[in-house]
């Protein structure tokens, strides 16, 4: 149910093997959610301008249901922006935005969290 998301603009080639899955790691311990449930989706190669050029950039995107918030939030772009040092975006050029979904609004095995959380 949390979700990652790095919209970026750094090419493929430039995106370690291993970021996925070192994200994944770093995503968790941020947010504390069980790992079972964290998914990380990297997008490079976007056209993506900030500041009107192209240098490594990125948008970020965290969805989560709970566990965001004004403290939390801190924790969580502090983790984030460690990821993106290591895309080479710097943290001027980078922007994370929060979201945090009501149960009923995440689906999951056919059925809704709101459902599996009444269970």
């Amino acid at each position: 149910m949390p979700l990652l998301k790095i919209t970026t603009n750094v090419p493929r080639s430039k995106v370690p093997a291993d970021f996925t899955a070192e994200a994944s790691v770093a995503f968790q311990k941020a947010i504390q959610k069980p790992m079972q449930y964290v998914a990380v989706v990297v997008i490079p190669d976007s056209l993506v301008a900030f500041d009107n050029n192209q240098e490594p950039a990125a948008y970020v995107e965290i969805m989560s249901i709970g566990h965001l918030g004004e403290k939390e939030n801190v924790i969580i772009s502090e983790a984030v922006f460690q990821l993106l040092a290591k895309l080479g975006v710097k943290d001027t050029r980078a922007y994370v935005c929060f979201n945090d979904k009501p149960a009923f609004e995440v689906g999951y095995k056919g059925t809704t969290f709101g459902e599996i959380f009444k269970a």
